[in-house]
């Protein structure tokens, strides 16, 4: 059996990729979008240049943003940076956006250290003076008797 060569086959490129570009929810997709450069190289050129093109990613990454999970935001920006550099897209807005949930993500973490620490150190001040108030109580009842 030999194998099918995609120049006998008859299909509509732009449709093809139109209809793959519609369907990307995620970055991650952009992989595989980028592999049909090698088999349609002018019509992904032209749809890649095309302003529609940058508003979809522009709203993938919107929305990625929106649902990424917390651990996830720093891997998020790299995939950003880079599916900006891959395509020249000025994506640098939703970068910084990104950038400021990340902050306020680390702000919130060490609010949490923070106050895990002054806890714990409250409870070993208390155990300490409870230990005093013990000691003494013990001298005074010896006294007492």
């Amino acid at each position: 059996m030999s194998a099918i060569d995609i120049k006998d086959l008859d299909f509509n490129e732009e449709q093809l990729i139109d209809s793959f570009l519609n369907e990307i929810h995620w970055l991650d997709n952009l992989d595989l979008f980028s592999s049909l450069e090698q088999h349609f190289p002018t019509t992904y050129r032209d749809t890649v240049n095309d302003i529609s093109f940058s508003e979809k990613i522009e709203k993938v990454v919107k929305e990625e943003i929106e649902r990424v999970e917390d651990s996830d935001m720093d891997n998020l920006k790299s995939q950003i940076e880079s599916i900006e550099a891959q395509y020249n897209l000025d994506l640098s807005e939703y970068v910084t956006d990104l950038e400021k949930k990340i902050s306020d993500y680390n702000d919130y973490i060490d609010s949490q250290v923070d106050s895990y620490i002054e806890d714990r150190i409250d409870k070993m001040e208390d155990k300490e003076f409870d230990e005093e108030d013990l000691i003494e109580e013990i001298f005074k009842s010896l006294a007492d008797e």
